[in-house]
């Protein structure tokens, strides 16, 4: 499993509503197996490639602007939540209530 940041641009003023349609996208995709929706990004968990991944948002918002990169604790810094933090070390599945 690998975790990704999603960043997209959020220059628009309809930020709020274009996070939600993204989280709900992903929500569609059965390889991103969890996500965590922050302030700025959203974190997700995939075995799909970068490449697969990006041409499925590509697909879905062709006129949005952003970029997807794997990331791991060992190769971002930053300040943030400790949920966040411990998202990234330990990209899994979400848990199933």
């Amino acid at each position: 499993m690998t975790c990704y940041m999603l960043t997209w641009d959020r220059l628009k003023p309809d930020d709020g509503k274009r996070r939600q349609e993204l989280m709900d996208f992903l929500d569609t995709i059965p390889e991103v197996v969890n996500w965590l929706g922050t302030t700025g990004v959203i974190l997700l968990v995939s075995d799909m490639g970068v490449d697969a991944l990006n041409d499925k948002i590509h697909a879905k918002f062709p006129k949005l602007g952003f970029f997807i990169l794997p990331v791991t604790s060992d190769m971002i810094g930053g300040n943030s939540t400790k949920l966040a933090w411990d998202f990234i070390a330990n990209p899994k599945p979400a848990e199933n209530d």
